[in-house]
């Protein structure tokens, strides 16, 4: 499996589709809505370095469809689809879901095909390879930048939003002041980046952190 080299940016996609025996989709389901209302994947929150992720079930129905000459499909198993990108490296990706979230990643595969578990992790980073599936197309919001990145210019905004109404009718001496402390508070949130116009312009551009 080759990855995606469709350009430079901090994320790397991935996307697993791995069988599932048709008597056990009812328990994926059930897992899915434990997690959702109940459990919840709590730990998957301290790794700070992923972007989106996302299971999904599909049933052997949805893809039989029949399109005037093409004939539908007799398929034997239904599917789980765990669509992510992250920062960093494939195996430290999944030595970290292994590690952190040994519990979640068992409960959400155990009932997917040859399944081996999440821990030792080397078969379970064998099984991730072979369902896994190339990337051809991956849109990036915001190429360049890690999720800390991210977050880092949110808290920015905000306090940048804060000084402006704190210091709206301030004296020059006051002013210094308040600005002083300003860079104090957001010194963390400031990093090194090319000059504004190399900047590539998304209209509408909104951060994907979506985790669930």
């Amino acid at each position: 499996m080759i990855g995606f080299q469709g350009d430079r940016s901090k994320s790397t996609p991935m996307t697993v589709i791995t069988p599932v025996p048709v008597w056990l989709t009812w328990s994926l389901y059930f897992v899915h809505w434990w997690l959702r209302n109940i459990s919840r994947i709590k730990n998957l929150r301290q790794l700070r370095f992923i972007h989106f992720a996302r299971w999904t079930i599909l049933k052997r129905r949805h893809f039989n469809i029949d399109h005037g000459d093409q004939s539908t499909e007799n398929l034997r198993y239904d599917y789980l689809l765990f669509s992510t990108n992250f920062n960093g490296q494939w195996d430290q990706y999944i030595d970290a879901f292994s590690l952190i979230e040994k519990t979640g990643v068992n409960a959400l595969w155990w009932a997917t095909k040859r399944f081996p578990g999440a821990w030792p992790v080397r078969p379970f980073k064998l099984h991730i390879r072979y369902n896994e599936y190339p990337t051809s197309y991956y849109y990036n919001a915001y190429p360049g930048a890690s999720v800390r990145d991210i977050e880092a210019a949110l808290d920015l905004n905000l306090e940048l939003e804060r000084f402006r109404i704190v210091t709206r009718d301030m004296d020059a001496d006051t002013f210094y002041a308040e600005y002083q402390a300003f860079l104090n508070r957001i010194q963390n949130q400031l990093a090194s980046a090319k000059h504004p116009a190399s900047w590539p312009i998304y209209p509408d551009m909104q951060p994907d952190l979506q985790v669930f």
